[in-house]
């Protein structure tokens, strides 16, 4: 039996759906759309030359957008333990390697990743040039997974270049002894560029979760729900469209004749062509205000001539879909306001409609700060091969997502925050913390800055009161 092509590892049905579904949050879905317009079976017949244009809306952008994600609020804290305590130098460290990648940028993007494809993973290198810790996301669509018996990554494939149609493909292959740059041609046959030992011992891939790991395979099976809604919502704006442009342009029937001049040209902009094209007129009757319309009845004993065309309601279709919509939204814990601007009329209310997404976010957070775990398990191997000991063997990160919290308003807020400090169950640090999103030594800054202030603004004050009380007297005296 003949051995597996390297490119044949990649799962080719999950790469074409997570191909799509990036697609989709990105934005490119036209082409998508068309292919589903062209399908024999699903599409729409001569769609081109009936006038049908691509109408799409981004639902999945919307839903995942709303769904939970962790980074749309301030970044997780993150400590570095060493020695059963925070080792402020290591944390330190450590904020500065991730501070050089633009960590908060890249985990913002990540983050919608794993919440659309269940699971994806970072792949950490170093660049010994630049002298930085390096990213790369990694999903099903590039990268292949094989596990040992004891359900650890025994190889990691990864395509550096190339797409499945391209004549040459390059993917570097992960063992832990072994990194192996490995090129594949259009036939099959592959050729090792490099081979060189792994230097790091490990494997340098960290994968992260959504909700949960998965029970077999290393990867989470990738939900394609979003999908069919949006591909279902797409035909139902490019044929509502239609159908209403139909029932305004009515189409003319008649059993006479209507001479049309067929020698005069126009302009005409082809669908699917950057450029114009210069072709007949086309034959036929054009109508309007102060027209006059002759016709040939020669021959016709009973001439007519009637627009007919759909007289289409599109209100009950269109509530459908949004129903549909927000239904499908609800499984992923979002709440879609309806068509009227609906929203809680409540306190109580709102938190009832809001919980699966806050207990939705306490899940995810759980999950991503285990993902952060080990992730510095890998930094720690890759960063200590280029720079020895600058973490200690010992040290283990714990990252912490703050609380997630209702949207609320804000005087509300301000009264709570000001009876807990005046209760002397929290202080004014702790607002600042958690309201104003800053550091403790911020904060410890800050209030002494509003105190100095105070202060000065105090001493400024009672001199301009004594100055009044000296004016008063001297003015009493005269």
């Amino acid at each position: 039996m003949k051995s597996p092509n390297i490119s044949d590892l990649i799962d080719a049905k999950s790469a074409e759906v997570t191909d799509k579904i990036l697609d989709y949050y990105d934005g490119e879905q036209e082409k998508h759309l068309i292919k589903l317009l062209n399908d024999p079976n699903k599409g729409r017949k001569d769609w081109q030359s009936r006038g049908i244009i691509p109408r799409t809306r981004n639902i999945l952008k919307m839903v995942v957008e709303k769904s939970g994600l962790l980074f749309n609020d301030k970044a997780p804290k993150l400590d570095v333990y060493s020695n059963g305590a925070v080792d402020e130098v290591q944390s330190a460290i450590l904020q500065s390697e991730l501070e050089k990648l633009d960590w908060v940028e890249f985990f913002t993007n990540f983050d919608s990743v794993v919440r659309m494809l269940k699971t994806a993973c970072i792949l950490v290198q170093y660049d010994a040039e630049e002298d930085q810790l390096i990213f790369d996301m990694v999903t099903q669509k590039d990268g292949a997974v094989i596990l040992n018996k004891a359900k650890k990554i025994d190889t990691f494939i990864y395509r550096v270049y190339g797409d499945e149609d391209d004549k040459v493909q390059e993917f570097r292959v992960f063992t832990k002894d072994l990194i192996q740059d490995i090129q594949v041609d259009d036939q099959g046959r592959e050729s090792i560029i490099q081979s060189v030992p792994n230097p790091f011992g490990i494997i340098p891939l960290v994968a992260f979760h959504d909700t949960n790991t998965p029970r077999c395979d290393f990867w989470n099976e990738i939900p394609v729900d979003l999908l069919q809604i949006n591909d279902m919502y797409n035909l139902h704006i490019t044929d509502s469209e239609y159908a209403a442009s139909w029932s305004k342009l009515k189409t003319l029937f008649t059993n006479a004749r209507i001479e049309a001049d067929l020698g005069q040209t126009e302009e005409v902009q082809v669908y699917g062509s950057a450029l114009p094209r210069t072709m007949p007129a086309q034959g036929g009757l054009i109508g309007g205000p102060s027209r006059v319309i002759q016709i040939d009845t020669t021959g016709v004993d009973s001439a007519f001539v009637e627009y007919k065309g759909p007289e289409v309601n599109l209100e009950p279709i269109d509530n459908m879909f949004n129903k549909w919509v927000a239904d499908f939204a609800a499984d992923w814990c979002v709440n879609v306001k309806d068509a009227n601007g609906g929203t809680a009329d409540s306190g109580f209310k709102l938190i009832v409609e809001e919980m699966p997404n806050l207990e939705l976010r306490k899940k995810r957070a759980r999950m991503f700060e285990a993902g952060f775990k080990r992730l510095f398990k890998v930094i720690k191997a890759v960063v200590n091969t280029y720079k020895p000991g600058l973490f200690t063997e010992d040290a283990e990160l714990f990252a912490q997502f703050s609380a997630p919290s209702l949207p609320v308003d804000l005087m509300e807020q301000e009264n709570i925050w000001s009876r807990r400090i005046q209760e002397q169950r929290a202080s004014r640090v702790d607002y600042l913390m958690e309201v104003k999103g800053l550091t403790r030594d911020e904060a410890l800054a800050k209030v002494a800055e509003i105190d100095a202030d105070n202060a000065t603004i105090s001493a400024v004050t009672n001199v301009q009161k004594i100055n009044v009380r000296m004016a008063n007297r001297a003015l009493a005296q005269e």
